[in-house]
């Protein structure tokens, strides 16, 4: 399993679905590009480190035989070359790790966003995926400053433009920001909500409220155009295409992008959604949407077509991953963010993961369909854990793995 740095290849083949291709043969890649090349279609592709069990051409400089290999010379000098940052690291997923940490950029302006620790059993975890191979390193609020100003820039970045969007009526109500401030204290660990909040709006925010945490939609409703009103009371916008409610399913019977947008914010950017594929004239092209921005098209999806997980930037698709089988219907397809690690379900079991810190601080949801009829639709945020410090035992380092944990 070989990792190399290279070009993304611009991919128009599917109609329904141009997007940022892997090269061919690999499995799943890191995307080192800021979130202004993402968007881009065509051009100039910008860098990104796939992993594959292929030999790729020579505009691909090969990084090592394996994520946790010693990184080559070569690499090291086409690293710095081809992205502006000379990563620091013996090993190849080091030299990654590095760029998503202290080479990154929280705007994304100029580079990758950084990495932000997920939640597993209650403990936060700062996650890296490189083709089925991980590096970890437990999180804990505070504990190591560095690491801490890191995410809380992120995050109080990523705030401002919520409470804005509360503001100006663009989110669930005026006061939802103080819903999504709960549930960052909640998820991790601190009690002053004050941490999450730029200086000066903290005299603007009363504290927080409690936050919500589940929606749903059977469609069990008359026949329309568009998907309506759900029974709870929130209401979809078609962005794309058409899917309209026929025989209480979800259903659109044009081959091309059909997206539609849950208007209502979960509290937590940690988040899935999942809804059921119902069999249809050709089974194509069920996504459930995670991190769905309230203006664009920007999100996560998975797709069971080839089992491959995406994000959207600005309506334009970039591969994250693929497993390379179709699942035949009905069967229930999920997509996760859970820190900045995205993955795809189907039927509750995990096919496809992937590292991405493009997308964050959206709390929206959505369909992406092309000929399919879905049903049975939800979104939920994450579990936030009760459980949240963790403790190396001396003598213990990430690059063996021997982390040895403890709970308090």
């Amino acid at each position: 399993m070989s990792v190399y740095l290279g070009p993304w290849q611009w991919d128009e083949s599917t109609p329904s679905l141009p997007h940022w291709a892997l090269p061919l043969g690999c499995q799943s890649a890191v995307d080192l590009r800021s979130l202004p090349d993402q968007g881009q279609r065509g051009g100039t592709p910008g860098v990104g480190v796939f992993v594959t069990d292929a030999a790729l051409s020579s505009e691909y400089v090969l990084l090592g035989e394996h994520p946790t290999a010693r990184a080559s010379a070569q690499g090291r000098s086409a690293w710095e070359s081809l992205t502006g940052y000379a990563a620091q690291g013996a090993r190849v997923v080091d030299l990654v790790w590095d760029h998503l940490t202290f080479g990154a950029d929280p705007d994304g302006g100029t580079g990758p966003k950084p990495l932000l620790p997920g939640r597993n059993g209650g403990i936060h975890w700062s996650e890296l995926h490189l083709g089925g191979n991980h590096r970890n390193e437990p999180f804990v609020w505070g504990e190591d400053a560095v690491a801490t100003e890191r995410v809380r820039e992120l995050l109080r970045r990523d705030f401002r433009r919520t409470f804005a969007d509360a503001q100006a009526g663009r989110l669930n109500d005026r006061k939802h920001h103080r819903r999504i401030l709960d549930m960052l204290c909640e998820q991790y660990g601190v009690a002053d909500w004050r941490e999450f909040v730029p200086a000066d709006l903290r005299a603007d925010i009363p504290g927080r409220l409690p936050h919500k945490t589940t929606i749903t939609d059977p469609f069990t409703r008359g026949d329309q155009v568009g998907l309506g009103t759900s029974s709870e009371g929130w209401s979809w916008t078609i962005v794309a295409g058409t899917i309209n409610i026929v025989s209480n399913k979800a259903v659109s019977t044009l081959n091309q992008l059909n997206l539609a947008r849950a208007e209502i914010d979960l509290s937590s950017a940690d988040h899935y959604a999942q809804a059921l594929s119902v069999t249809s004239p050709d089974n194509r092209g069920l996504g459930a949407c995670v991190r769905f921005h309230g203006t664009d098209q920007t999100f996560y999806f998975y797709t069971r077509d080839g089992n491959r997980l995406f994000k959207a930037i600005a309506g334009t698709n970039t591969l994250l991953a693929q497993a390379g089988s179709s699942p035949a219907p009905p069967f229930t397809l999920k997509t996760q963010a859970n820190g900045s690690a995205i993955t795809g379900h189907y039927d509750g079991v995990q096919q496809v993961s992937a590292t991405d810190t493009s997308i964050t601080g959206n709390t929206r949801t959505g369909l992406r369909q092309d000929v399919i009829q879905s049903d049975d639709y939800q979104a939920a945020d994450l579990a936030a854990g009760g459980v949240n410090y963790v403790r190396l035992r001396k003598g213990t380092n990430s690059e063996s793995g021997l982390w040895q944990i403890w709970r308090h």
